[in-house]
């Protein structure tokens, strides 16, 4: 019996959590700039719930904007919505959540 080795990546799935992170909703946060900095930059769609939480797996609606040093920032060093929130003074969930709104309502138009 010939043995086949076991697919590290299921296509169908990556290509569905692709369409997710970087569909059009993405591409409208990522033009919205940082909620963090106060200049315009080019932002990351960066999830505001932790991969161990569910945010990578997540919905469309847990994204938000963030620039490249606030990303890494809560990725890296926090590691939680409550603990950036400390430090920055944002709640991510919230913004989140307005920018989901936001965005049902260009949808409806």
């Amino acid at each position: 019996m010939k043995r086949t080795r076991i697919r590290p990546v299921n296509p169908d799935r990556r290509k569905k959590m692709f369409a997710r992170n970087f569909g059009p909703k993405a591409a409208w946060v990522r033009d919205q700039g940082c909620v963090v900095c106060p200049y315009p930059s080019r932002a990351e769609a960066a999830h505001s719930r932790a991969r161990g939480m569910g945010g990578c797996g997540g919905s469309a609606a847990d994204l938000i904007p963030l620039c490249r040093s606030h990303h890494a920032f809560l990725d890296d060093q926090c590691g939680s919505a409550a603990v950036f929130q400390e430090a920055t003074g944002v709640d991510l969930v919230a913004e989140a959540a307005r920018l989901e709104d936001e965005w049902q309502q260009r949808a409806a138009a």
